[in-house]
């Protein structure tokens, strides 16, 4: 989930700036495998997250954060001048069996 919203958000702002390198990020925690999201307004926080784990009696709940970067780089072709030796048949029949062309 954090990886999905990292790129999604990434290339959000990607397509504005096409020749920038473009790195969303996103973090998601878990406590006793139950993933917790942002709950996006205080009501919800408070029904979502904080009641639940008011009645953990320990000092210390293990809490796992997920964070992650994303980043979206654009493909792009660079044009490169090759140059080929000549030559012979014997060799370019040679060179297409051993790589098994």
């Amino acid at each position: 989930m954090a990886l999905r919203l990292s790129e999604a958000k990434a290339r959000a702002v990607a397509g504005a700036h096409p020749d920038a390198l473009i790195i969303g990020g996103d973090q998601v925690a878990t406590v006793d495998g139950v993933i917790y999201g942002k709950p996006g307004c205080h009501e919800a926080c408070s029904r979502a997250i904080a009641r639940p784990l008011r009645e953990r009696r320990s000092i210390s709940i293990p809490v796992s954060a997920y964070t992650t970067p994303a980043l979206v780089v654009e493909a792009c072709g660079v044009p490169t001048l090759v140059t080929f030796r000549d030559l012979t048949d014997q060799e370019i029949e040679r060179y297409l069996r051993r790589e098994g062309l």
